[in-house]
């Protein structure tokens, strides 16, 4: 059997363990970035046999890597056979190693298509393996919201999908009638506004004629009379004459260019001479003098050699006009009562309009109307042709926008340069006679639709109701009976976006509630949590929010005014729970800008919460965000960035309190504990890391490191014979998150041979009490391996006394706090007594003083540790003591 060569895979990618992701690398740069987990599960799913599913589970897994990171490992390689789905067999090869970053824990993947190596593998495999079923990496999510949404939705699919369709065929064929009309009537209005615009044109021309022959009359007065009066008289007559002749003012031009008249205040601006030679006898021309008042006249000369006054020769008669006097004579034609008449220069500036409507919206330019052309309309293109035309004197129709109205003009230039005349008017097209038979076609329209509508939105209107129920389940809480995070997100991203105040995030959770919930049962825990959202409803004002998150755990979003206000607030809160002997936890984020994101505030709330350092009250404790726990934030992520490199580097040290017989002080174990020696933080207790540790999931990793390094060491001293005391492994709570965790412990015991009575292993009374229904197994599964089991921290109160009688444990070990607190004598000897009906033996941690050492002695405890005996010492120090 031949396989056919298929294209060849290579990929590379970087799985960093710090964000849990996967890096895609390509020529040599990062591309996209996926959720670690979910991206092998990818490949396992994939695997052809048995053996390669088995291959890619060890080695694409979280724990592999780091067990990877925290031994330093040689470079792996290995190979597999997947078949993705829709593609041929392929046999990859996988290399993998550690990338030695000082800032980050990356392991660096290369996968290799070898299939073209292994034909004849790869026939034999295709021939002889079975198909496999693909399987979805994850779990569908519960899509019941949705799938009853689609439900409440089919039943008016096909009858709202009817009525669109006779809606858009209806519609289409009354818009094709309108059209036409439109089409019509486009025409014929463009063509009335042109000829409208032409005579208006001549109307005005008209007006400038009779105004030239008026000039000239006033002309042949002066020729007639000059002899006989005086140049004082002719002034006083050309003022006088203003209103018979219609000109605003005038004036005589003697030889040497000079404006004779009695009032020069409309000349003061100009260039005479330059003025007089620019124009032309018997020409109209639109001044262009600086001041507002020259721009609305024409000014118009006349030339003669006939002029004298009292033998002074003058060469001319020189009248202005004023530019709406002359335009008048269109607001009195009946003709333009519907249209806007403008008159403008050919830069578009406005100098006369007759109604000022529509100019005064565009301010002094009419060529400004076009920065709101028409939709579909070239702008750039529409003013080049306008202003092209002006400057050759053409005429021409455009059309503009302005206040959501269509407006047409028509422009034709004047016989004046530099004058334009527009005409405008709406778009009223529809005459009566077209407006009657457009109502009956819609009447007809509307009763043909009307059923289906009817129905349609009967249907709508229960489909709105059913959907309003969906959305309330949907945004509604169902312990609470409050809104859910969802409808909080919403509210709260709005409120923060509006800021009217400064707001604080607040994220609660109730202390050890797991513990209330087995002890009293579910419907007791949901009932504590009800009472709680009320008392926050209680204390909270109607424009802030609060939601259950999940679980016990809440989320306020509450007015800040100051740092003590709020805490006298989440003090007023907690007192809701009183009578319960629950305390409440609150971390807080003060949001102080608009623009921080909701999901940040919640993350920096959630730091606080989890922060060690909060302030308590009676019922509850709380703690801010701040520049302390930025610190602390920041010194975890650098303990974060090197834990794997400590590992490696062997900086992690073990030590043991040495452990003593209370009767005849001799040492007969010890209990183990690990520091970090980090190169620059310096001697780092269990308390600094170990959370860290937790949430990474790295607490197996250091607990099978500690237990490795002691078998090593109890391993050595066998072999050469000395004596070995006995040493315990405290197991922390996340080491119960996994299944094989004591089966690790197990091959290591059996690695080094190590006998059972050299190892004990202390778990908490709260480790206990949390896997109460497999705890059973767990003490068996240590006793099998030959070691004890020490309930550890004994006397918090997470177990009954009945329940203490089925625990197969070998020894109990008191509190800590029973030494450190004034707790009288008669209590501990009744912690003492227990252990001694349980039969197992009684050990008390931390013993300070010789009273106390005296007081056990006689409650018959067996063994103690403390600083009354002796300080801690190094794991080689103690394994050697002998």
């Amino acid at each position: 059997m031949k396989v056919k060569p298929v294209s060849r895979l290579y990929l590379t990618f970087e799985v960093d363990l710090d964000s849990m992701s996967v890096i895609l690398i390509k020529d040599g740069k990062q591309g996209r970035t996926y959720e670690a987990s979910q991206y092998f599960q990818y490949f396992v799913e994939y695997g052809v046999r048995k053996v390669d599913v088995e291959q890619l589970k060890e080695h694409f897994s979280i724990s592999y890597f780091q067990n990877m990171l925290v031994k330093g490992k040689a470079p792996e390689s290995f190979e597999f056979c997947v078949k993705f789905v829709g593609k041929d067999y392929k046999i990859l090869e996988c290399k993998m190693k550690v990338v030695e970053n000082t800032s980050s824990n990356i392991i660096q993947i290369n996968l290799e298509d070898i299939s073209h190596k292994r034909l004849e593998q790869l026939a034999y495999i295709k021939e002889h393996s079975l198909e496999l079923e693909y399987q979805p990496a994850a779990k569908p999510f519960d899509i019941k919201f949705e799938e009853l949404s689609k439900k409440q939705r089919s039943s008016v699919n096909k009858i709202r999908g009817a009525v669109v369709a006779m809606l858009v065929v209806l519609t289409v064929f009354y818009a094709g009638y309108i059209y036409n009309i439109y089409s019509d009537e486009k025409e014929k209005t463009e063509s009335d506004m042109l000829e409208t615009c032409r005579i208006a044109s001549q109307t005005v021309e008209q007006q400038l004629d009779y105004s030239a022959k008026d000039v000239t009359a006033l002309e042949d007065v002066i020729i007639n009379f000059g002899d006989t009066v005086t140049e004082k008289e002719a002034l006083d007559y050309l003022q006088k004459s203003k209103a018979k002749y219609g000109y605003t003012a005038a004036a005589l031009i003697d030889e040497n260019l000079n404006l004779v008249a009695s009032d020069k205040s409309l000349y003061h601006s100009l260039n005479v001479k330059e003025l007089i030679q620019n124009s032309e006898e018997q020409k109209f021309v639109l001044l262009s003098g600086q001041g507002e008042s020259t721009s609305r006249y024409l000014n118009y000369c006349i030339y003669s050699d006939k002029l004298r006054l009292s033998g002074k020769k003058y060469i001319g008669i020189m009248a202005l006009y004023d530019l709406p006097t002359i335009c008048n004579v269109l607001s009195m034609r009946g003709h333009y009562y519907d249209e806007e008449i403008v008159m403008s220069d050919l830069e578009g500036n406005i100098l006369w309009d007759n109604k000022k409507v529509i100019s005064d919206k565009i301010e002094s330019n009419i060529l400004s109307c076009l920065s709101k052309p028409v939709e579909g309309d070239d702008l750039g293109e529409k003013i080049n042709t306008i202003k092209g035309n002006m400057q050759v004197g053409k005429s021409g129709i455009y059309k503009f926008t302005n206040g959501g109205e269509r407006i047409y003009a028509a422009y034709t230039p004047l016989r004046v340069d530099g004058l334009y005349l527009f005409s405008w008017s709406s778009e009223k097209f529809l005459n009566a006679k077209n407006v009657h038979f457009i109502f009956q076609s819609l009447f007809l329209w509307i009763l043909i639709l009307l059923l289906p509508t009817l129905i349609t939105i009967y249907v709508m209107k229960h489909t709105k109701k059913a959907r309003i129920n969906l959305e309330e389940l949907a945004y509604r809480d169902n312990v609470t009976q409050g809104m859910n995070a969802n409808y909080f997100d919403e509210m709260a991203t709005n409120a923060i976006k509006a800021m009217e105040c400064t707001y604080c995030l607040v994220l609660t959770n109730i202390v050890n509630f797991n513990i209330y919930n087995k002890k009293y049962g579910y419907m007791k825990g949901d009932e504590v949590i009800r009472r709680l959202f009320l008392g926050i409803c209680k204390y909270i004002d109607e424009d802030e929010l609060v939601c259950r998150t999940y679980a016990d755990h809440m989320m306020i979003l509450l007015k800040y005014v100051t740092e003590a206000r709020t805490e006298d607030r989440l003090a007023e809160i907690s007192k809701c729970l009183i009578g319960t002997n629950i305390k409440v936890e609150f971390g807080v984020c003060i949001i102080r800008d608009a623009t921080m994101d909701l999901e940040v505030a919640k993350e920096r709330a959630n730091m606080a919460l989890m922060s060690e350092k909060k302030r308590f009250s009676e019922y509850a404790a709380w703690a801010f965000y701040g520049l302390e726990l930025v610190e602390k934030i920041s010194f975890e992520k650098e303990l974060e960035n090197t834990m794997y490199k400590a590992f490696r580097g062997g900086e992690f040290k073990i030590y043991i309190e040495p452990r003593y017989n209370l009767e005849n002080r001799a040492l007969c174990g010890g209990d183990a504990y690990v520091v970090w020696k980090h190169p620059d933080k310096g001697i780092l207790k269990p308390g600094l890391f170990m959370d860290i540790f937790e949430r990474r999931g790295l607490v197996l990793c250091l607990d099978t490191y500690i237990f490795e390094e002691i078998c090593k060491r109890i391993k050595m001293n066998l072999d050469q014979g000395r004596s070995v005391m006995p040493v315990c492994i405290k197991l922390h709570k996340s080491n119960f998150n996994y299944t094989n965790s004591i089966d690790k412990f197990k091959r290591i015991k059996n690695r080094y041979d190590i006998p059972g009575k050299f190892i004990e292993f202390e778990i908490t009374e709260q480790i206990f009490y949390e896997k109460i229904s497999n705890i059973e197994e767990l003490v068996d599964c240590i006793h099998s391996m030959g070691c004890t089991c020490i309930m550890g921290n004994f006397g918090g109160g997470y177990l009954a006394v009945n329940m203490l009688q089925g625990m197969k444990v070998d020894g109990i070990k008191l509190d800590k706090s029973c030494m450190r607190q004034p707790m009288p004598e008669k209590m501990v000897c009744a912690m003492v007594e227990i252990g001694k009906a349980m039969g197992v033996k009684t050990i008390a941690a931390g013993i300070l003083e010789e009273t106390q050492v005296r007081y056990l002695k006689k409650c018959n405890c067996d063994e103690g540790t403390g600083s009354v005996f002796s300080k801690t010492i190094s794991l080689g120090d103690y394994i050697n003591i002998f």
